[in-house]
């Protein structure tokens, strides 16, 4: 990923890539070199130091984004964090804290939310062609389940925040957070971490999501929303191509294609971009109040799973083994009203989102795969202009 948005910085505007970071600093050289980056730096602590930074992207494996990202932003940076922006709400919350205290920006690096193609849909739910849109249907299907990291506890692993977040992300934009219900099961791996999600999203209005993942599977990776009166097909929500528009009796009665791009990244970046010329501290397509409750939805879906990872603090709902049925009943009402509260205090963070949005006034396919071999950052400093010259995105689905 590292490298796909070195190629980016290049295309985008206002933006150079002026520095680079690797735990490894012949690595950090090297990638320095290739793109022509001025420094290069052995550790983010070094970096930080460095006052021409002005903004970092973050694109370690997950579980170091807190530690990098708190790193960054206690001591001045702006920072572009890849998805999943951390590994639990907790961390989330402190980050944007610090990124809030001290008038920074803290972003997610979701790409399909920056997508322009993102208000098309928007706009044609909001024509009424299909009528009352009621249901949604979303799936992300990659077979990486070889990636080593993927079968890892200790790397937060499993499908969920490799996978999941898109779907999720997906019924985020179209139907909103007005979540009253959340069901999640899914397969296990050998080390009990998600290998294939289903969940379901019952909202306050009636309307109903069914989302899935899987990392030993593959498929069209396309998005469903139905209506009153016909239907929307959306071609791959890791990177939407086009729409396609059905009446109630299966006629197609509109066809819009995306439209062309460099490879996806510029988007992101345009918008971070522009939100930091403009004084803003956080991106209008994806703010810090829907980075937090995104977060909490994960929590609580892995809650419904029964999965924490052994750096986590916190229990969290766990699904009950033959173990825990042989308990006394004492035993089960005490464990149980835990487990209860634990799931309450979570569920209770997630629906209230719609609240906490009163406190703001803020390629081709990417699958999924392998970490960047930088293993690093990608520093870029928005001091000189570099125009776009859009490409067709690649065919097929890799992992930059």
């Amino acid at each position: 990923m590292a490298r796909t948005m070195a190629q980016t910085i290049r295309k985008v505007r206002h933006a150079k890539l002026y520095a680079v970071v690797s735990r490894d600093p012949e690595r950090a050289r090297a990638f320095a070199r290739e793109f022509h980056a001025r420094r290069f730096y052995g550790s983010v602590g070094e970096m930080v130091q460095d006052r021409k930074v002005q903004l970092v992207y973050i694109a370690t494996p997950h579980t170091e984004h807190y530690q990098a990202a708190k790193i960054c932003l206690l001591n001045g940076k702006n920072c572009l964090i890849e998805k999943p922006f951390t590994v639990n709400a907790e961390q989330a919350q402190e980050l944007l804290s610090i990124a809030a205290g001290n008038h920074l920006l803290a972003a997610e690096a979701i790409w399909t939310r920056y997508m322009p193609f993102v208000q098309t849909m928007k706009q044609m739910l909001d024509s009424k062609l299909i009528g009352e849109p009621v249901q949604l249907s979303a799936s992300l299907t990659y077979n990486i389940r070889q990636v080593p990291r993927l079968t890892d506890p200790a790397l937060a692993g499993g499908a969920l925040l490799d996978l999941g977040v898109y779907p999720l992300n997906f019924a985020s934009m179209l139907f909103g957070d007005d979540v009253i219900r959340v069901n999640a099961s899914c397969s296990y791996t050998e080390n009990h971490l998600d290998e294939q999600d289903s969940i379901s999203l019952i909202y306050r209005d009636g309307k109903v999501a069914n989302l899935s993942a899987s990392m030993v599977g593959v498929s069209d990776n396309r998005g469903e929303i139905i209506g009153t009166k016909g239907y929307m097909v959306i071609e791959n929500i890791n990177n939407y191509r086009s729409m396609s528009v059905y009446d109630a009796r299966g006629k197609k009665i509109r066809f819009v294609k995306a439209p062309r791009q460099f490879n996806g990244y510029e988007y992101e970046l345009q918008q971070v971009i522009e939100a930091l010329e403009s004084g803003q501290t956080e991106c209008a397509a994806m703010p810090s109040s829907e980075i937090l409750c995104m977060m909490h939805m994960l929590d609580f879906i892995r809650g419904e799973m029964g999965i924490t990872y052994p750096f986590e603090k916190k229990e969290r709902p766990a699904i009950p083994t033959q173990a825990q049925e042989e308990r006394t009943e004492p035993e089960k009402e005490q464990e149980d009203e835990q487990s209860r509260a634990v799931a309450d205090a979570t569920e209770e963070a997630f629906l209230t989102h719609e609240a906490q949005k009163a406190l703001e006034n803020g390629a081709g396919d990417t699958a999924p795969g392998e970490d960047d071999p930088m293993n690093g950052q990608v520093i870029s400093s928005p001091d000189e202009e570099i125009r776009v010259d859009p490409k067709e995105p690649a065919d097929g689905d890799e992992n930059p």
